[in-house]
């Protein structure tokens, strides 16, 4: 009767003595969702917040990235501004006074710049009869323009081995340079933008590690202090 009656107090006690402690589970506990917010906008700082120390590279990632972008897209920038005003320098215009020539250059699109790069003179992209709704852009706002080291062949229609002109050629390689840098620029973008994505799922994944980390120690806790009591009431018996 007596050995029962220890058996039954043991089997109380255990669990209420496992109860009364401190869930160090609980306190520890890192939010899988918050974690991965956290990463979202900044990546790094869901793992930092799971104590996990992989966060501090995707916050150099980070800083890399964006560094990286803003560089080259300044550079790309920079490109396009010198070979528009490469052809600004070195383009005319037939039947407009030379004073005339920068007026004109304002009524330009982006793309006629860039047509301007490709061919000596206006005939390889714009005809007399062509309707706005054909090309898009009419002969009458932009002008038969041509590069001047090229004025002896101005309103000829040249085939493509013929387009000869240094000065295009210079600002085209000047456009081919800040498309480059354009695209260097959109794939840091790019890598930006990949760095945000991994470190989200990544984070969430470091917070359910330490929890699982957490749950083990805890349950490797318990279980010895169970033991402990186990013990203990067994001797005072």
């Amino acid at each position: 009767m007596r050995r029962l009656l220890i058996t039954v107090l043991l089997a109380l006690l255990i669990p209420l003595s496992s109860f009364a402690l401190p869930n160090p589970v609980l306190e520890g506990y890192k939010s899988p969702s918050k974690a991965a917010l956290f990463s979202l906008i900044i990546p790094g700082t869901g793992e930092l917040y799971s104590n996990a120390k992989r966060g501090y590279l995707f916050l150099a990632l980070e800083a890399g990235f964006i560094a990286a972008y803003i560089a080259m897209d300044r550079k790309s920038d920079q490109l396009r501004d010198d070979y528009i005003e490469e052809i600004k320098r070195n383009v005319g215009f037939d039947g407009i006074p030379k004073e005339k020539w920068a007026e004109k250059f304002e009524e330009w699109t982006m793309e006629d710049f860039e047509h301007a790069t490709m061919f000596d003179n206006w005939r390889n992209v714009y005809t007399d009869q062509a309707p706005e709704s054909e090309k898009g852009i009419p002969l009458e706002r932009v002008g038969k323009f041509y590069w001047l080291d090229r004025e002896s062949v101005k309103n000829e229609k040249l085939p493509p081995d013929q387009h000869t002109s240094q000065l295009r050629q210079r600002a085209l390689k000047l456009r081919e340079d800040s498309n480059t840098w354009a695209k260097r620029a959109k794939t840091a973008l790019g890598g930006l933008v990949l760095n945000h994505i991994v470190s989200f799922i990544d984070a969430r994944i470091a917070a359910k590690l330490h929890n699982k980390k957490l749950s083990t120690r805890a349950a490797l806790r318990i279980e010895g202090e169970e033991v402990s009591t186990s013990a203990a009431v067994c001797l005072n018996f």
